[in-house]
């Protein structure tokens, strides 16, 4: 029976370890992009600098913190 790994300089645990970083660092990549897409970068960011919470554009109040978000 032919095996792929034969003739590879590295072991076979190395390139699985190898190819399932690459599958979670494309994995990723994909998240941040269909969190940019689908708009989650969008709306109010809480004042408080310990809280930073990102809250929908219509709120009032921070979900977080409870801090009014508007002056």
């Amino acid at each position: 029976m032919f095996c792929v790994f034969t003739n590879l300089p590295i072991p076979p645990a190395l390139v699985v370890l190898l190819l399932v970083a690459g599958m979670v660092l494309v994995l990723g990549v994909w998240l941040r992009r269909v969190e940019h897409v689908t708009g989650d970068a969008d709306g109010r960011i809480c004042p408080d600098d310990t809280c930073g919470h990102r809250n929908p554009p219509q709120a009032r109040y921070c979900a977080s913190c409870g801090r009014r978000l508007t002056e």
